[in-house]
């Protein structure tokens, strides 16, 4: 059996589908599709072409935002996992030197601290 004998009409649930509207793809039987300008389509797509309208392409273009929104998620996700894993590979004593409880700013080759200041003391 064909698979467009085993779908139902989109209007009627009851109703095998007879043919596919071109402008929306969904199925329809007999009384709900018609014949316009060599192709089968369903009333609402006639007069949504009559008034210049593509109900089918705003239905798509909507999808297409639903996915572009969940893509762009889903690279942000990833910078910022990136970005943490490489923020976190910073070993701590780059940032400062531990000496007792006490924290130290890093000292650079001259031996000096970043700020004149060590352990709250001035030099």
């Amino acid at each position: 059996m064909s698979g467009l004998a085993r779908q139902r009409c989109y209007n009627h649930a009851t109703r095998e589908a007879a043919a596919r509207c071109l402008g929306c793809q969904r199925d329809y039987c007999r009384e709900c599709v018609s014949e316009h300008e060599g192709r089968y389509l369903c009333a609402r797509c006639i007069a949504a072409e009559a008034a210049g309208a593509d109900h089918g392409a705003t239905d798509r273009l909507a999808l297409g935002g639903l996915v572009a929104f969940v893509a762009g998620v889903c690279v942000l996700w990833f910078v910022f996992m990136i970005y943490g894993r490489l923020v976190y590979a910073i070993p701590s004593e780059f940032h400062f030197l531990e000496q007792g409880n006490d924290a130290t700013y890093y000292e650079g080759e001259t031996g000096h601290a970043a700020d004149g200041v060590t352990n709250g003391q001035a030099p």
